[in-house]
């Protein structure tokens, strides 16, 4: 993104406005834009600042295209020429900062982070990063993606991948279609629009990172360019202009003050920043009027010309001071110190790299840009495959996370510390039966369990149980999925009707439970909703079990690889000493869940519904047990129990299997 301005702008505008080559209030809109996108980032409010993407995916398309239709109207469109403009523009900042982020990425990633970050620098390097991040649990918004530093290349993807095909479709449309271009292209706007909310609600991540649904806003901005091309229509009421670029500022700002990452994006609402630049744009394409001589305020000026620079070095430093920093929270000042630098490396970069660099030399011009882009390509390429060839340099640890971290990290490998086994969570399961044990054809499950993460964590010792015990088992998992709660209608009719059709002897629930029972108490509901799938499910078996949370090992949750997570969970155990410790106070928010959800499920008086509370073996004393006899970790994060401490709180589970075996025997 903010990656087409200046020289290109100059080139263009020129002809829009008589007195003047150079729209000012152009890069003021890019301050504009620029600006809460950061704030968003820093957490200085603006809940809608992400959408000032938005705004410049709309100024891209009305330079690009009119850059193309400009000049292919002229007969002189080169191919060529315009990728040389693309290259000199983005390429020589993009690289620097790229570079710059590795080198401290080393200095504070820990080797799984920098690992991953090695396979998103292979997309980066292909222009294609926003195709790899759709992968990332949650999106945008998602734990795994606030921690990486690259996020943000998403939108300069989206951007480069346009640059790629647009000059092409101009070409064939500038050919083909040159008196209905504006109908050619408001077809393909509302082809991308449509697609783009209906992925929105169906497919967000995609509908969010990917150029078909992203690139209705570009469009829309290259549609405003053949508006002006038409002439002004307002010369004898010149109040309109002032109306439009009024409206056009009202929907942009409206947009930052109220959209927030709680609501469906980009979708319909996304039309709030794309229209607003549309009509900024339109309404100071001759003379400005008092909203762009507003925006043409020389502090915003300058801000629009570092605004790439700036868009490029702020979202890594942020990033890398939280990891550095970690557990300890980066404060205001920090932010201040952090945003200040961010402002003096934009400076430097625009002054030293991107203005040097971005003019054409007077000889073999193309040659001095292509040849060192690949060159840098490749390179960059050639790190990505580096440092996932030697999984992100585990060496570094020591250096990274201390001498003690890496030691335990290394004595618990040695023991036999590994991440839990993900099979019983994977998707596609529930058409089937769930995933099944010990089952022979034309049997059905004596036993079910239903849950998410935390029941995924002790599906391994209930596997083994059904074995020791001879009883057929059905798991209903998925991982951050409460299955009958968070799952879709036809997910729910399908397990309910394996459960009333197999009818079987006990139903176990295991689910997280500390981020729900607030919502379920104060939301009468809410309450209802989980009230009902219990008291439906106890009627289709003779016991319903409900495990209670495993106590957590710390307060703060976290996510990531199990390498990550693993390393974090020690770093933050160990605190200054040498050694993890055997026990832990039970965090605070541990035992008050735990016990507000043992007192609301005996309100709910189901007569066949029994408690189990895998503090029973896991709690000592008020302390969470950290360390068995061996001196083998329990635990994989704050609330997850690796194979270890799913077999140390197991003694907990035979009962539910006596229990079958006893009915059975009836």
């Amino acid at each position: 993104m903010l990656t087409d301005f200046g020289l290109t702008a100059t080139a263009l505008f020129g002809f829009m406005n008589k007195n003047s080559n150079y729209r000012p209030e152009i890069d003021g809109l890019r301050a504009l834009a620029v600006l809460p996108v950061v704030f968003f980032h820093f957490g200085m409010g603006f809940s809608g600042g992400f959408t000032g993407v938005d705004v410049f995916f709309v100024i891209s398309g009305f330079l690009i295209c009119g850059i193309i239709l400009r000049e292919s109207d002229e007969g002189g469109f080169s191919i060529l020429r315009f990728y040389e403009r693309r290259v000199r523009r983005i390429l020589p900042a993009f690289f620097t900062v790229i570079f710059a982020t590795l080198v401290l990425a080393a200095l504070v990633l820990y080797p799984s982070e920098l690992d991953l970050m090695g396979h998103h620098l292979s997309y980066i390097s292909l222009f294609a990063s926003n195709i790899q991040l759709t992968a990332f649990e949650g999106g945008y918004w998602g734990a795994d993606a606030k921690t990486f530093p690259l996020l943000h290349t998403w939108s300069l993807a989206v951007e480069e991948q346009f640059y790629f095909v647009m000059p092409f479709i101009l070409m064939v449309l500038h050919r083909c279609f040159r008196k209905h271009l504006f109908v050619a292209l408001l077809f393909l706007f509302f082809t991308s629009l449509v697609y783009c909310i209906y992925a929105t609600e169906t497919v967000p991540k995609q509908a969010f990172y990917l150029l078909p649904s992203r690139g209705w806003e570009m469009l829309f901005g290259g549609m405003v360019f053949l508006l002006v091309q038409k002439g002004c229509p307002w010369s004898k009421v010149p109040y309109v202009s002032s109306l439009f670029g009024l409206l056009g500022l009202i929907l942009i700002i409206v947009g930052y003050f109220c959209i927030t990452e709680d609501m469906a994006f980009p979708g319909y609402i996304a039309l709030l920043p794309t229209v607003g630049t549309g009509l900024f744009i339109y309404s100071n394409s001759w003379n400005k009027n008092w909203t762009g001589q507003i925006l043409a305020w020389s502090p915003l000026q300058f801000i629009g010309k570092i605004s790439y620079s700036l868009y490029l070095w702020h979202w890594p430093l942020i990033v890398l001071l939280k990891e550095h920093r970690y557990p300890q929270e980066i404060g205001i000042t920090d932010q201040l110190l952090l945003l200040l630098i961010s402002f003096i490396l934009s400076v430097l970069t625009w002054k030293f790299i991107e203005q040097p660099l971005r003019h054409p030399a007077k000889n073999h011009s193309r040659f001095k840009a292509f040849v060192p882009a690949c060159f840098f390509i490749v390179v960059l390429f050639g790190v990505s495959l580096v440092i996932r060839k030697f999984d992100g340099f585990p060496s570094r640890l020591a250096l990274v996370g201390g001498e003690a971290v890496a030691h335990i990290k290394m004595e618990q490998e040695s023991l036999g510390g590994q991440a839990n086994d993900t099979k019983y969570t994977k998707n596609g399961l529930f058409a089937e039966g769930g995933y099944q044990v010990n089952i022979e054809p034309g049997e059905v499950p004596e036993l079910v369990v239903l849950g998410d993460s935390h029941a995924g964590m002790y599906a391994p010792v209930f596997s083994k149980l059904s074995a020791e015990y001879d009883v057929s088992s059905s798991f209903f998992m998925l991982s951050g999925v409460r299955p009958l709660l968070d799952t879709t209608a036809l997910d729910n009719d399908l397990i309910y009707g394996y459960l009333e059709q197999w009818r079987p002897s006990a139903i176990v629930f295991i689910m997280r439970m500390d981020n729900m029972i607030g919502q379920i108490l104060a939301d009468p509901d809410y309450a209802k909703r989980w009230e009902s799938v219990l008291r439906r499910t106890s009627l289709a078996c003779d016991d319903l079990y409900f495990i209670l949370q495993t106590p957590k090992s710390l307060e703060r949750s976290f996510s990531g690889s199990f390498d990550f997570i693993q390393l974090r969970l020690i770093r933050l155990l160990v605190g200054d000493g040498e050694q993890l410790p055997q026990r832990v106070d039970e965090p605070k928010v541990s035992r008050i869940s735990r016990s507000q959800t043992l007192a609301w499920l005996i309100d709910l008086d189901i007569s066949n519904l029994k408690v189990l509370d895998p503090g029973q073996y896991l709690l000592d004393g008020g302390k969470t047990v950290i360390l068995d006899d061996d001196d083998r970790l329990l635990y994989v994060d704050d609330d997850h129990v690796n194979r270890f401490g799913a077999e140390y709180a197991s003694p907990l589970f035979t009962s539910i299997f006596r229990t079958i075996l006893s009915r059975s025997s009836d």
